[in-house]
């Protein structure tokens, strides 16, 4: 990759960030006086909630990301793919970003789901102070089984070691790592861009003697990629897959996805159950993908894409739609209301058009 390609693609995307309201640390902020970036973290309490957004800026430093991701967590996660054009030795790595949140859920004495919402900064650091009080690895392997040992769990029988399933809480409360992850390639010569898309949950399960079943089992999550463009970039292709925790008769079970709503110049979203059936199944990984070409002659002009992950624990009321800005260098964005949901984005600049 082209390095002075690769700086100023760093620097537009850290002027978006810092446009949006996100806080550079002080490590990305020196990174900025570095030559050859490859990546860079930025938090934010945006929105009132804590996250924290690395960006990748080359193929090579996400691509690790994931198969890190991946050891650490034993969910498979998508790598930058392809696009579905022909002359794929044409692509080109635009940009990879993960997103991090942090999960309170409280639930009633029969096991439904009465809130949820996302914590804050503050909040997140008394969890953190708590992991670094616990025995999270094993003789075998000392370092933590968790991602980033952020967040601390309670492994199921007591002490250290293992892969944690509970997270420390009260009887009534639970946290939650929840991520999602994007990347982006364009074909060269194809002039079609191809967008990957990975959201993943701990394990939390739901067993079949509980007649009281958790609101999320009947409420769909969504999950959306949209982009901008003023109509010069057209969806060609998209595909959703994803798989539960829970194995039946020694195969994983494959989540049931259908599509919510779509704009072929806009965006498409799609609709799961995080939560299905009386065996427990719990959402692991969901993976969407999403090609969209150039249309028309070269603008000049830059526009983002966005991931959107919206979690529901009541319902959804209203039509679900796909707003497009009035600015096309900002993507559209998910249009969802009722009683009892909250979403996260991870947008990002750079898409030519």
């Amino acid at each position: 990759m082209n390095i002075n390609k690769t700086n100023k693609r760093y620097l537009r995307i850290g002027a978006a960030a810092l446009a949006a309201g996100l806080t550079l640390g002080t490590a990305a902020a020196f990174a900025l006086l570095k030559p050859e970036p490859t990546s860079y973290t930025v938090s934010s309490e945006e929105g009132g909630y804590y996250s924290e957004t690395t960006y990748y800026l080359t193929e090579e430093t996400y691509n690790g990301h994931a198969a890190k991701a991946t050891k650490n967590t034993g969910r498979q996660m998508s790598a930058a793919s392809t696009s579905s054009a022909e002359n794929t030795e044409d692509e080109e790595f635009v940009v990879g970003a993960t997103k991090t949140v942090w999960v309170k859920e409280t639930t009633d004495e029969e096991g439904n789901v009465t809130e949820s919402r996302l914590l804050n900064k503050d909040e997140v650091e008394e969890l953190r102070s708590a992991a670094d009080n616990l025995n999270l690895g094993t003789d075998e392997d000392p370092e933590p089984t968790t991602p980033d040992a952020v967040i601390p769990y309670r492994p199921i029988g007591g002490g250290g070691g293992g892969n944690p399933e509970t997270l420390i809480g009260s009887d009534n409360d639970d946290f939650h790592l929840h991520s999602i992850d994007f990347a982006i390639t364009y074909n060269t010569s194809t002039k079609t861009y191809s967008a990957t898309a990975n959201a993943s949950w701990e394990e939390q399960l739901v067993f079949f003697w509980e007649t009281a079943k958790a609101a999320e089992e009947f409420t769909p999550d969504l999950m959306g990629i949209t982009w901008g463009g003023d109509k010069h970039l057209k969806a060609q292709s998209y595909s959703i897959s994803g798989n539960y925790y829970s194995e039946v008769n020694g195969t994983v079970g494959a989540v049931d996805c259908s599509r919510s709503t779509s704009d072929i110049y806009a965006g498409y979203v799609w609709q799961f159950f995080e939560k299905s059936g009386i065996f427990g199944k719990e959402l692991e990984l969901v993976t969407a993908t999403t090609d969209f070409k150039q249309t028309g002659e070269l603008q000049n002009k830059y526009t983002s894409a966005k991931l959107t992950y919206v979690h529901t624990y009541d319902r959804i009321t209203g039509q679900i739609s796909i707003n497009v800005s009035k600015d096309p260098g900002i993507a559209a964005s998910i249009g969802v209301t009722g009683s009892g949901l909250w979403q996260v984005e991870l947008e990002i600049p750079d898409i030519l058009y």
